[in-house]
């Protein structure tokens, strides 16, 4: 929760992400929860418009923001 690395996951807790949903549309959202990590991490991200927690794979996945990086 507060940022730590975590060995084979890219993206932090709190990180501000794009992703491609199920539709084709793209999202933005901030990493709140990660697991199960294998056999690819699948991330909870809180979406920005008001469209709930979705489960997303990392490989689709898009940082735009890190907020722990300096």
């Amino acid at each position: 929760m507060s940022g730590e690395l975590i060995l084979g996951v890219k993206y932090r807790h709190n990180s501000q992400v794009s992703f491609t949903d199920e539709e084709g549309d793209k999202a933005e959202g901030w990493i709140v929860g990660v697991g199960p990590i294998e056999p690819e991490p699948i991330y909870t991200v809180e979406r920005s418009d008001s469209g709930g927690d979705k489960e997303v794979k990392q490989s689709v996945i898009t940082l735009l923001f890190d907020p722990h990086e300096k």
